[in-house]
């Protein structure tokens, strides 16, 4: 939440079109309440989300996967990429068909994917069946129809470098998002790196910094190491936005 609101800070009128575009309940819910408090729209989205899903979002002191939070505030209600199973062993390509896709991708997605910029080119992932004419794995591969405003990429534990910004190109056109934030998780608890449009990088956690961000260095100052561990934290997530 802390993290979208710097995004939508910068630049309001701007950010509210955009966000409220993806048709997100919880995402306009959000947006709309970023003119109060981000607590208060923080907790009225949390129970929304509890009200309709309240397995994976428990009220309480229950954790929650921050990666299953990602996907439900950024998954539009209407089709906005195209799925295409393929081979490249046999030079195969099935039909494409359009679906709903989130903004938001998980190491399940990875596919040798040494960056994040890698992850992005590649944009496909086993599917678990095979080609009907070599009997080779086919792999999903995800085109989205308009180039995203934000990303959210999950990947702990990895090895995947985090890139600076990365580019996504939709229909010949190219465009790049940057790093916009990194959340991290440890001891049952979340935190969060902010990092301004002049890559300057904030340090926050709701339990102990509470409203404030604490100046944490600049983001060309940070090795890739640094930024996939935060004060006994590792890194779970970074959110990608255009300017």
């Amino acid at each position: 939440f802390t993290i979208l609101y710097d995004i939508w800070k910068d630049n309001p009128d701007k950010w509210t079109e955009t966000l409220q575009s993806i048709e997100n309940t919880y995402l306009d819910l959000l947006v709309s309440g970023y003119e109060e408090s981000c607590e208060s729209v923080r907790d009225s989205v949390r129970e929304e989300l509890h009200r309709n899903y309240p397995t994976i979002f428990p009220l309480g002191h229950a954790g929650t996967s921050v990666g299953q939070l990602a996907y439900y505030m950024l998954e539009p209600e209407d089709s906005n990429a195209t799925l295409q199973a393929i081979c490249s062993k046999y030079n195969y390509e099935d039909m494409e068909v359009d679906e709903i896709h989130a903004y938001f991708f998980h190491t399940a997605h990875i596919s040798l994917a040494s960056s994040t910029q890698d992850w992005i080119d590649l944009f496909k992932y086993p599917m678990g069946q095979t080609c009907q004419e070599c009997l080779s794995p086919t792999m999903k591969q995800t085109r989205y129809n308009h180039i995203p405003k934000t990303l959210v990429l999950e990947y702990p534990h990895t090895n995947i470098e985090t890139s600076h910004q990365i580019k996504s190109v939709v229909n010949g056109k190219s465009t790049s998002l940057y790093l916009s934030g990194i959340i991290y998780h440890g001891d049952n608890h979340f935190t969060s790196r902010i990092i301004s449009r002049k890559s300057q990088i904030w340090y926050h956690d709701g339990m102990l910094t509470k409203e404030t961000c604490i100046k944490d260095g600049t983001l060309e100052d940070m090795s890739n190491e640094e930024l996939k561990e935060c004060q006994g934290k590792d890194l779970i997530l970074a959110v990608y936005s255009q300017v």
